[in-house]
Parts: structure tokens; sequence; C-alpha cells
């Protein structure tokens, strides 16, 4: 069993490595495997190989020059799903006056976590990790660390959009936060204009192939596969159909076959009625939304 390092709060979830096995046999006999497993793959994989697609930074930055312009007192900044600590380190960093140096990520990779924890170290920040799956249940480990005043929490770059119930993932993460808080998100934009292939185009580049597939390689199957994107009303969605096996995890046998098709990629898209809508429902008030082009950003106030 390995050896918890000094930089990581408490954990609620196994770490990234225990996938649960009846879990995914659940998913798998349901037709489909969640996104987040992709995140298991060894090295970040999934991570490091996901394309650029959506610019976030315009929507983003505006929301962070709203939140500084308010000059709040924070005691601290968690983010959830922080990825490699990228955009984490570029927001705190043009904002470092402001925001507080206490820095807390939670997600349910390690792997991830541990780099995003050392390119924030980099630039001066106090970082902690711990292990949340936000989809499951809501987490003590925010109020735990909490030290005083309200806390700004970072939802970003399109997160919310690849789980697989967003009322389920806000629900929890409102019940993780106290009344006062600050949660600032964005989202993927929709754009009706478009038309479906071009949805779908724009995720036909080099690398994208192994990250959709991520979440069945993260689970130990060695196959050939197909990949197939498609648009389901504003999902666009990734299905891989199984070719031939090499390996696959004993118990999962029975499931992964020859010609099985399953999804193993979602990305939802937003416009500002649906984020807002989303975000009210959850028990957050909105204060404030930022439209760019390519993405949806929100100020919200926890009841």
């Amino acid at each position: 069993m390995p050896t918890t390092p000094p930089h990581w709060i408490s954990s609620e979830n196994p770490p990234a490595a225990a996938i649960d096995l009846s879990m995914v046999r659940r998913q798998l006999e349901a037709g489909f495997l969640s996104g987040k497993y992709g995140y298991h793959f060894p090295a970040g994989a999934a991570q490091s190989c996901r394309p650029d697609i959506l610019d976030y930074d315009t929507s983003e930055a505006a929301a962070i020059r709203a939140l500084i312009a308010r000059r709040c007192s924070y005691s601290g900044v968690v983010e959830l799903g922080p990825g490699d600590g990228r955009r984490a380190a570029r927001l705190i960093a043009t904002a470092r006056r402001w925001l507080p140096s206490s820095y807390l990520g939670l997600d349910c990779s390690a792997t991830l976590l541990d780099d995003a924890r050392r390119r924030l170290e980099d630039i001066g920040v106090s970082a902690r990790t711990g292990l949340w799956d936000f989809e499951q249940r809501p987490t003590a480990l925010i109020r735990d660390t909490r030290q005083r005043d309200r806390i700004v929490c970072l939802f970003l770059g399109n997160t919310l959009g690849n789980v697989e119930s967003t009322s389920d993932v806000l629900s929890n993460i409102r019940s993780s936060l106290d009344p006062g808080d600050h949660l600032v998100i964005s989202v993927a934009r929709w754009k009706p204009e478009m038309p479906a292939e071009q949805h779908v185009d724009c995720y036909l580049v080099d690398g994208f192939r192994t990250a959709a597939l991520a979440p069945l390689l993260a689970i130990g199957l060695v196959a050939e596969m197909d990949l197939s994107m498609s648009v389901e009303g504003r999902i666009i969605i990734g299905h891989a159909t199984i070719v031939s096996i090499d390996h696959v995890p004993p118990s999962l046998a029975d499931v992964l076959v020859p010609g099985r098709r399953l999804r193993c990629f979602i990305s939802r898209r937003f416009d500002v009625t649906a984020l807002d809508s989303a975000l009210k429902e959850a028990g957050f008030d909105v204060d404030s939304t930022f439209a760019a082009s390519e993405s949806i950003s929100a100020i919200a106030t926890v009841r």
C-alpha cells in the first residue's frame, strides 16, 4: 500500500489507481463507461493527450476580473478538477495580488493532482490536494481545511460538461460549500448556427482518439477499437466498438466482447440560460455571466 504524500490532506475516496470494478461493471452493463476513468490512465495520459479544442481564457478572465473588482476577502482557493494545474497557475499568476496563496485542489486522479501541486508550488502557491469524486457525493474536505472568511471555488474548463449528471455534481458542490462562498464556473458554449458535423470535426485532431478511449484503456482492456463521434442534442458523444481483444480483465470478460459498442466520451454544450438554470436549481445565486465565442463563465454565490 503506497504511503500518503505529506502534501495530501485526508481522502474520502480510494486512491486513483484503485478503480472500483463493480461500479465499472454496472456502467458497462448499461452501455457506457464514465470519462472520469480516463484520468486513471497511467501518467495522466488522458489529460496530456486531450486537445486544447476550446479556449476558455476570454470568459474565465472576464469572470476573474469581475471577482477582483468586488474586493472580497477570501481565505483560500479551492479548485475542482484542476487537471495538471496549468489553468489555475495562469489565473492565480494573473491575480496573485488579490487571491490568497492557500490552494486546495480536489480531483479523482492522484496523478493529475500531483502534477497540479508541483506546477502551483513552482509559482509560489502553497498547494494541498485531496481525492474527491464529485460525481458520487459531497465532501467534508473543504470545510475541514477552511481557515476563515469565505472561499472562492474554481470549476473551470467545461468539467461540468463532461460528467454523467450535471445536477448531481452541482448539488454535491453546493452541499460541500458554505453560504456566501463564491463559485467561478466555465463551460463550453453551444453554437446553434453551427452544423452538427462541425461540432464533431473539431475533435478530429491528433491524440484525441487515445483520449476518448482512455476510460477503456484504464480498466485494463487491450483491444482494437473503432471510435465514432456524433452529436445528440447539445451533447458531443464518442462511442467505441470493440473489434478484437488481446487482453481483458477476467471479471469483465463477459461484458467486454468483440462487437460491443460502448459510450466512452461525452461533452455537453450550454447556453447562458441553461447554465443559469442549472446553478439556480442547485442552490446558487448567479451574480454575473460572461459569454465569449467558445465559452461561458459565471460567478455564483452559495445561498
